[in-house]
């Protein structure tokens, strides 16, 4: 974790006389011998996501009863961006160790250690363990035509072990696996990181696509 204060004079001239770029590494580490650099040690809950794998742990761990750091804690609290978005749509779905954002609706399906984000729609019969979902940027206005894929998990899917990014479309029957750790893949339509599945932003996969060891199609 990184906070930098800095006197702009001073910034000014660190940065002109030299072609360092890295402050953590470099910029601060040079200065010490001339100037008056002080630190703070930090020894609360914090976690580096810099890569994928640590992106989707550290969500994952919050999710958790036990979790390391409280997003209701009134000595400490959270403030995001209003939305003003509605609340959450839950027609009989079965939810544990989930963190549920505004806007959703979720049909019968079963959720599990998993992260559901903004405006998600979810069919019915839909299976979700251990991944992230991102949610979407707005909400479809206009009906479906039947041959059309609409926003978020269509009815059947299971989804394990993986990273959806805003505004994917799963159409029926979808299933994704994740792959042993260390796994790297570049799909056409779909990433895998360090065994994680990685949905990219915008990417619809038509119904009963499978992917997972074995089972890609």
């Amino acid at each position: 974790m990184g906070i930098y204060l800095f006197n702009t004079e001073v910034l000014i001239q660190l940065l002109s006389n030299t072609v360092d770029d890295d402050f953590g590494g470099e910029v601060i580490p040079s200065a010490i011998s001339d100037r008056r650099v002080y630190g703070y040690d930090f020894d609360d809950f914090w976690q580096d996501i810099g890569t994928i794998r640590s992106f989707y742990n550290t969500n994952l761990m919050l999710t958790r009863n036990d979790s390391p750091f409280g997003f209701h804690d009134p000595r400490r609290p959270i403030y995001s961006r209003p939305r003003f978005l509605p609340g959450s749509i839950i027609e009989g779905a079965s939810l544990n160790n989930v963190l549920l954002a505004d806007g959703c609706h979720v049909c019968q399906a079963e959720i599990s250690d998993s992260i559901i984000g903004l405006r998600s729609q979810i069919a019915n019969d839909v299976k979700i363990t251990r991944s992230i979902l991102m949610g979407a940027d707005y909400y479809e206005t206009s009906p479906n035509k039947p041959e059309n894929i609409p926003l978020g998990l269509g009815k059947g899917c299971l989804v394990h072990g993986a990273i959806l990014d805003k505004n994917v479309r799963l159409g029926p029957g979808v299933e994704i696996h994740p792959y042993p750790r260390g796994t790297e893949i570049d799909h056409e339509l779909w990433v895998v990181r360090d065994g994680i599945v990685v949905i990219p932003k915008n990417t619809t996969l038509p119904a009963f696509t499978k992917i997972g060891p074995h089972l890609d199609g």
